[in-house]
């Protein structure tokens, strides 16, 4: 049986919406094309160290991306770095002091 993708689609939107292709995004954001591409479909998802410069990119406040993040959280990795948006949040608040 074939995997189904889910797609963390507001992040494709957004990066649409930019007119950015997934490797200048990858390139921007300093990841392969391949992590931009497991990141869209949710096989992964951005460590807290990376949301910064994540939401740069994409003209939003990193706690929108954790946010985002957090509604598409049925990924096993997403659970062990973005387990509630309280946390996401913390975390962020964390990495800005």
């Amino acid at each position: 049986m074939a995997r189904k993708k889910i797609e963390f689609s507001w992040l494709r939107r957004r990066r649409q919406e930019l007119g950015l292709t997934m490797e200048q995004c990858a390139s921007l954001v300093g990841v392969s094309r391949q992590a931009w591409d497991r990141w869209e479909y949710s096989d992964y998802f951005p460590r807290p160290r990376q949301v910064a410069a994540l939401a740069a990119l994409l003209k939003v406040e990193p706690k929108q991306v954790a946010k985002e993040m957090a509604r598409a959280r049925h990924a096993k990795s997403l659970e062990r770095y973005w387990p509630t948006v309280e946390h996401a949040e913390e975390i962020l608040r964390e990495a800005v002091e």
